[in-house]
């Protein structure tokens, strides 16, 4: 039979054990804090591939966003730029802030989609994007001994980190289609698919909203210097990242309006040049576009001054 005094020894005892746990994570975590609060800045260089999901060219053409990718659509002219800033806010999480430069790239003579190909459309599309981050570590990296010391240990090291992202911003796109002769045109002030005349759809902005998402892996060569690569996607506002979106337009009425060249790029349909009819299926209203990125980049993170402790 346990007696109260026992009891409360029992008690005692789990109290102490769970305090002394409690202690013991506190001064691990602290420990490692003491390393990471004095490394929480940290700029990189991008540079990688950009592929686009829009109405133009994709796989078989069954209606599926993101079932439609084709390696294609990632050729030697599309390409992705990018620095960023990064602040550390927490052992787990970082703020980060980007700008990117990229062109994207998609062509209706990659499809093995017939009508797609018949429509002969393409583009090559410039992107500048400005965005926040928000980055989440499901592995993340640790700081151990500056120096290696022989028969010293110390808290370990980690140079490897996993992490996922999330955020918003803004970009500015310019969409270029090629003419007959080969040279690229500005599509936008064109209003191929009639905007602004009877029965067209408004002016499209060049300016939209998105939202990147995506995940990263980081090795760090050392204290200061890294190198990472990330997989991500940029959801946007718009449906004109290239230049398509829904119905072709009355020929005629757009070289009244806009002129020759207009006409030229709205309706690339080589089977039968003269015709331009109206109405016809030029695109998909009811998708926003998507393009993503899979960069390298190199890091570099600076170390701060440890505050002092000493208090005059």
């Amino acid at each position: 039979m346990v007696t109260s005094f026992q009891l409360q020894g029992m008690k005692n005892y789990y109290r102490l054990l769970i305090a002394f746990f409690m202690l013991w994570t506190f001064c691990a975590d602290g420990l490692h804090a003491q390393r990471w609060n004095r490394y929480r800045k940290e700029f990189a260089v991008y540079a990688g591939a950009s592929g686009i999901l829009s109405d133009l060219g994709g796989g078989k053409g069954q209606g599926s966003r993101y079932g439609d990718f084709q390696p294609e659509t990632t050729s030697e002219e599309s390409y992705a730029l990018g620095v960023s800033f990064k602040y550390r806010i927490h052992n787990n999480m970082a703020l980060k802030a980007n700008v990117f430069f990229a062109q994207l790239v998609a062509d209706d003579k990659t499809t093995e989609n017939l009508g797609r190909r018949l429509r002969n459309l393409d583009v090559k599309t410039g992107i500048v994007e400005f965005s926040g981050q928000y980055e989440f570590y499901l592995i993340r990296e640790r700081i151990g001994n500056r120096y290696k010391l022989k028969n010293v240990r110390g808290y370990g090291s980690n140079h490897f980190s996993w992490y996922l992202f999330a955020g918003v911003g803004g970009i500015y796109y310019n969409p270029m289609g090629s003419t007959q002769g080969g040279d690229y045109v500005n599509l936008a002030p064109l209003n191929t698919e009639g905007q602004g005349l009877e029965g067209g759809p408004k002016d499209y902005s060049q300016f939209a909203l998105i939202i990147p998402f995506g995940s990263g892996v980081k090795y760090n060569i050392n204290h200061l210097i890294g190198v990472q690569f990330e997989l991500s996607m940029r959801l946007t506002s718009t449906d004109y990242l290239d230049d398509v979106s829904s119905t072709y337009y009355d020929g005629e009425k757009l070289v009244e309006n806009f002129g020759e060249l207009s006409k030229e790029m709205a309706d690339k349909r080589y089977w039968n040049p003269n015709r331009h009819s109206e109405g016809g299926i030029r695109g998909k209203a009811d998708q926003k576009d998507v393009y993503m990125y899979a960069t390298l980049g190199l890091t570099y993170r600076w170390r701060s001054r440890a505050k002092s402790r000493v208090r005059l």
